[in-house]
């Protein structure tokens, strides 16, 4: 079953959502994220962003972006963004804000997909495929939410992982449809559960 939701698509099925987490894990850049995400949740609270060690997933590093909450705009800017996140868009993404990098439509579709992971304390799975000329690009993307305990200071992490040159297919990115995402929320208990994680 498939869900319209901020005009995108979230999958409700659990076989969907247990085959997304298995895929997940089969990326060496995503697995090590998520196993340190998972190993700092603790009763029913999210990680911190100081909590979060890259040493554990350096081999991730070139893929992450950091995204923090600004109450005052209401929207997430751009804390820091790796190599292979930053070639996949033309502009600068350091100290933007969602607003800036996307029409307002999408913009606004992101937010309320990220706060909700943060509310749900959820991770947030977006599955992507391209139509090209003789093939499809897929991508995958992990949203990891994190939050001060004393603070309540909100980031997202994101985890991206292209089995294509997302630079010079930047394009694509630009020209995406709602159609062209599937997203997938899995809360830790959810997580917890799945045999690949003993």
């Amino acid at each position: 079953m498939k869900e319209r939701i901020y005009q995108m698509t979230v999958l409700r099925n659990l076989e969907d959502r247990s085959y997304v987490l298995k895929d997940a894990l089969s990326h060496k850049y995503l697995r090590p994220v998520l196993q340190h995400w998972l190993s700092l949740f603790s009763s029913g609270h999210l990680p911190a962003r100081q909590d979060m060690d890259p040493a554990q997933f350096a081999v991730s590093m070139p893929h992450i972006s950091l995204f923090d909450w600004d109450e005052s705009k209401g929207d997430f800017y751009c804390r820091l963004a790796g190599e292979d996140v930053s070639n996949s868009f033309i502009k600068r993404l350091k100290t933007h804000t969602l607003a800036e990098l996307y029409d307002e439509q999408r913009a606004s579709s992101i937010r309320r997909l990220w706060l909700h992971a943060v509310r749900e304390k959820s991770i947030l799975f977006v599955l992507s495929s391209f139509e090209n000329s003789d093939s499809r690009l897929n991508g995958r993307r992990i949203i990891l939410p994190l939050q001060d305990h004393k603070t309540g200071a909100v980031t997202i992490m994101s985890v991206s992982y292209y089995d294509y040159d997302a630079g010079y297919h930047y394009d694509k990115h630009l020209n995406a449809t709602p159609d062209d995402y599937k997203y997938v929320f899995l809360n830790f208990d959810e997580l917890t559960a799945q045999a690949a994680f003993d």
